[in-house]
């Protein structure tokens, strides 16, 4: 009788299910978990991710089992977030499921005060405009007496 097979099976040739519920390649998501506080919300941005296809070639990843079955083994998706205010600062990582967000094309779009507000709430959007309201009204630094400028 053959024995079941897993997704982990997959050096043998056997092919890597997605889970059904796992959101889309090419969808845009944000990861609950890099959220910055809400009550520091300037210590850095909210990353906006896109949903990559993992690679299914095992002597990319780990020589053993491919990142195709690492993500479907641990129900972890292939992210690539970058951070809309700055869009060269990007980085790849691999989330739960459990912890994306869907978002709509117009969520996707948001940035500094209006995406703080949107996905972190009201008192995280107040507790930013201060921080950047306090910033901006520091003195700028004198030099000290006796140093050349």
């Amino acid at each position: 009788m053959p024995r079941e097979l897993k997704p982990t099976d997959e050096p043998s040739g056997d092919v890597v299910q997605r889970k059904p519920d796992a959101p889309k390649v090419g969808v845009t998501v944000i990861c609950t978990n890099r959220l910055p506080s809400p009550l520091k919300p300037w210590e850095h941005p909210i990353w906006i991710g896109v949903i990559e296809e993992p690679g299914s070639d095992p002597s990319r990843w780990n020589g053993r089992y491919s990142e195709a079955a690492y993500c479907v083994h641990t129900r972890k998706v292939k992210v690539r977030y970058t951070n809309p205010e700055l869009p060269t600062d990007s980085f790849t990582q691999h989330d739960k499921v459990e912890s994306l967000i869907d978002l709509s094309e117009e969520e996707a779009k948001l940035s500094g005060i209006e995406a703080i507000r949107h996905f972190l709430g009201l008192v995280a959007a107040h507790q930013y405009q201060q921080h950047v309201t306090a910033a901006e009204s520091k003195p700028a630094a004198t030099p000290a007496p006796g140093s050349k400028s």
